[in-house]
């Protein structure tokens, strides 16, 4: 059994929020950004696209900006890109494209989250270059300030 597996049966268990799922995250995300005013957002991976960023999103004062999410636990935090989606990374960046990945730790229960957002297409696990947000339950994202960070690294 995973340590995920084991924390969400822990929490079943003793009647706590379950662990929130990636895609849990992409609809938080979604939903951050169609709160700014003018801001538009999407999830765009699906099966039948491999490799392609999980996300879409885009405000008028940041533009369009793919975004592939990761969930992260434990000690280790690990960054687990396929290569397929190194390489979608890769290549939407040498196209010009604002493309990166954001890293959602769940902490305190599922009552705070820390987010890292990063350009780097190596990354393996969370580290101090990356840019760290938190966000507590009941306060909006910092979405457009995560999609800023790409932005930044695409020009």
């Amino acid at each position: 059994m995973t340590l995920r597996e084991e924390m969400i049966e822990e929490l079943k268990r003793e009647g706590k929020p379950k662990m929130p799922t990636e895609l849990d995250m992409q609809e938080k995300l979604v939903d951050a950004v169609k709160k700014v005013e003018g801001g538009y957002g999407f999830k765009l991976s699906n099966k039948f696209l491999a490799g392609i960023p999980d996300l879409f999103l885009s405000t008028p004062s940041v533009g369009p900006v793919l975004l592939e999410v990761k969930m992260v636990e434990g000690p280790e935090q690990l960054v687990l890109l396929t290569p397929l989606q190194r390489h979608v990374i890769i290549r939407l960046k040498a196209a010009g494209t604002a493309a990166g990945i954001i890293v959602i730790r769940p902490e305190e229960e599922f009552r705070r989250y820390t987010a890292y957002v990063t350009t780097d297409h190596d990354v393996v696990r969370v580290n101090k270059d990356m840019a760290k947000f938190v966000k507590v339950v009941g306060e909006p994202w910092p979405i457009e300030y995560m999609m800023m960070v790409v932005r930044q690294h695409a020009t």
